[in-house]
């Protein structure tokens, strides 16, 4: 619950969990999605890992959707166009890129 609100991509709320590490090559935050929220799809360089924390996270990627429940996890190139949005409450996920 100490993480560091970052501004990344608008619709999502984001918790840093590694803010002040210098040097880190990659980027564990904690990922809060509304149900109301319908984020656009974005595209990134390096790797993403995702795994949901509570809810339901319907995960786009290209033409592709997949619904993951608490547990659920997924590994995937993010210069796919991705988003993530909650299904039939809030979700929250756990997301670590490495952007290079």
């Amino acid at each position: 619950g100490k993480g560091v609100k970052v501004e990344r991509y608008k619709g999502y709320d984001f918790s840093s969990l590694a803010f002040n590490f210098q040097g880190r090559e990659m980027e564990p935050m904690i990922v809060h999605v509304n149900e109301d929220a319908r984020p656009q799809l974005v595209t990134h360089g390096g790797q993403e890992f995702n795994i949901v924390l509570s809810g339901v996270v319907r995960i786009t990627i290209g033409q592709h959707s997949f619904d993951l429940a608490e547990g659920d996890s997924i590994y995937f190139n993010p210069a796919i166009p991705h988003g993530q949005t909650a299904v039939g409450g809030d979700a929250e996920f756990l997301t670590i890129i490495n952007e290079r």
